[in-house]
């Protein structure tokens, strides 16, 4: 089931502008960066090249990276190391304006973060760089290319985009609302439907999960699973222990608990 984005206007029209910056997508764990992302570059471009950092395709991409751009002194420079490095991992690679390569999850690496700025003004090819956790890029190692990079955030699905999902006459009747509208039985169902999105939230595999089943015990046993991925992987994040005892005490209680006793405490 495809869920229709407002956000996908925006890829469209950062593809569509001249200054041929490097477009870097922020946004949480399991809001459809990934899936959206890689719909639109197939939906606008002849040729992509998909690399996740986090994955098997990153470990071997940063080896084509290493072995294109190593040089010893007394050894004639390589002209072009980073488009030998694609060349390497992608043979059938060429850097045209029809070609667009996604780097994902591209806070695991600074190396590759600090070529976007190489990326975007020694490339004809377009880049789509993005990560859950890119607020590391903050760190010393990371460099920030400033008027190299364009940025957006991917949320979860807003009440829209919901409800289009859920009945599309009925959003199309929501968007032509204007302040006579004396309809109240629509605008009972219409809050019928927003407790309904109240319970399930936004995220794409949650409202999925209730689409298809119409079960909102079902939908939230997916938005648990979601919490906790998000937690454990949170922990590789926090250098100091203390810092992620401070987090999980925000973080929703996920575990099944006897009534009257709290969540538990990290030490």
């Amino acid at each position: 089931m495809y869920l229709k984005r407002k956000i996908y206007d925006r890829l469209v029209q950062w593809k569509d502008t001249a200054d041929h910056s490097t477009l870097e997508v922020n946004g949480a764990r399991q809001v459809g960066k990934t899936y959206l992302i890689n719909k639109f570059a197939d939906e606008n471009f002849a040729h992509k090249i998909y690399v996740n950092l986090f994955e098997l395709s990153g470990k071997q991409f940063m080896e084509c990276y290493k072995q294109a751009t190593e040089w010893q002194p007394g050894q004639k420079r390589p002209e072009h190391p980073l488009h030998d490095a694609f060349r390497v991992y992608e043979p059938d690679f060429q850097d045209t304006d029809d070609t667009v390569i996604i780097i994902d999850e591209i806070q695991e690496s600074a190396e590759i973060y600090n070529r976007i700025r190489e990326f975007t003004r020694q490339f004809q090819c377009h880049f789509i760089v993005t990560g859950s956790y890119l607020g590391r890029v903050y760190e010393p190692e990371f460099r920030f290319s400033s008027g190299d990079v364009t940025k957006i955030t991917i949320y979860t699905l807003s009440f829209e985009e919901f409800l289009e999902a859920y009945d599309e006459e009925v959003y199309e009747k929501y968007m032509q609302i204007s302040a006579d509208m004396q309809d109240f039985s629509f605008y009972d169902g219409l809050k019928a439907i927003y407790d309904i999105y109240c319970q399930v939230g936004g995220y794409p595999k949650v409202v999925q999960t209730y689409l298809e089943s119409k079960d909102i015990q079902k939908a939230q046993g997916e938005l648990v699973k979601i919490i906790d991925t998000f937690t454990n992987e949170s922990i590789r994040y926090f250098r100091q222990q203390s810092l992620y005892s401070d987090f999980s005490l925000y973080m929703p209680d996920t575990e099944p608990r006897e009534k009257g006793t709290c969540r538990r405490q990290y030490q």
